[in-house]
């Protein structure tokens, strides 16, 4: 995998696109604003024409206008908020979406560079790749989130029957509706958790059963989970081998990598490190499905190769 990335080094960059389908990053910023005036009030001409003479005086000189125009300050800042927000989410679902149609474009990558070290593929020719499979990698990419979604729901409705029986009863059993709220949904939680690691761990195979046998959603998940059955052990120790290097990735890393969060200069070299560490063991998977699907006497399942060079 690591000779593979050497030789390729586009793949590094489909490694950070990559990297954003699992992480997505937000990003919000904006700014805010407001003036009014009243040529009836004296305070209005106080603030604009009469420099205070202390702090003090320059606070009881502006709350007045401040209380007045409460709701109206209150309400743009909201309406800011929620501009923001969305903005954020919007970004994020776009970065997402390129993050699953990059993640085809490495496995198509990496597939060609193993059948042909020789070939000169290009980032474009890999990323055609995946974006010609593109609205089924970002189905496939969802299928992990049903389970938190389903518990983000549920969340919701608990805390509106909650909230809504407690404003019809006395003020104690809000406590005990809460404890048992609270009780209810951490069970549910650690019942979808297991759910929703299991899901997330098949998408690795069910992309490579998309990309490399041309099956679609629900059948590249049926396709990844008969390879995975039986590959079990092989399978286990690769999962091994990746968590374990991710924790003792984020041990070592753990004040660099706070020192770079908090620095927006150094982001670049975040990125550039994620994406370097999701190109590496999307390459371990890659070669590791291509082997587990190899049939005898032949150098692979697939008959064709992922991306069909240019000619």
């Amino acid at each position: 995998a690591l000779d593979i990335l050497i030789a390729h080094k586009y793949l590094f960059v489909l490694g950070v696109l990559a990297a954003f389908n699992g992480s997505g990053t937000y990003s919000s910023g904006g700014s805010s604003g407001g003036s009014g005036g009243n040529g009836g009030t004296g305070t209005g001409d106080a603030i604009l024409t009469t420099p205070p003479d202390s702090l003090e005086e320059g606070l009881e000189a502006i709350a007045p206008f401040f209380f007045d125009n409460f709701d109206w300050i209150l309400g743009l800042s909201v309406v800011f908020i929620i501009g923001l927000v969305l903005v954020a989410v919007a970004i994020g679902l776009v970065l997402w979406a390129i993050g699953a149609i990059a993640q085809g474009g490495l496995i198509a990558g990496v597939v060609n560079a193993e059948e042909d070290e020789a070939d000169a593929t290009t980032f474009g020719q890999a990323w055609a790749a995946g974006w010609a499979k593109g609205w089924r990698l970002i189905a496939i990419s969802l299928l992990p989130l049903l389970p938190m979604l389903i518990f983000v729901g549920l969340a919701m409705v608990i805390l509106a029957f909650t909230v809504g029986l407690s404003a019809l009863s006395a003020e104690s059993v809000f406590a005990v509706l809460g404890t048992s709220c609270v009780v209810m949904l951490m069970c549910l939680f650690c019942l979808l958790m297991p759910l929703w690691i299991l899901f997330d761990v098949m998408r690795i195979f069910a992309m490579r059963a998309c990309m490399l046998d041309e099956t679609g959603v629900f059948a590249s998940y049926r396709r990844g989970w008969q390879i995975v059955s039986a590959n079990l052990g092989p399978a286990l120790i690769l999962l091994l081998i990746r968590f374990g290097f991710a924790i003792g990735l984020a041990i070592v890393l753990f004040l660099p990598t706070a020192i770079m969060a908090v620095c927006c200069l150094l982001w670049p070299l975040l990125l550039l490190i994620n994406g370097a560490i999701t190109a590496y063991f999307s390459a371990v998977w890659t070669l590791a499905w291509r082997e587990w699907t190899k049939e005898p006497g032949q150098g692979s399942a697939n008959e064709e190769p992922a991306i069909v060079p240019a000619a």
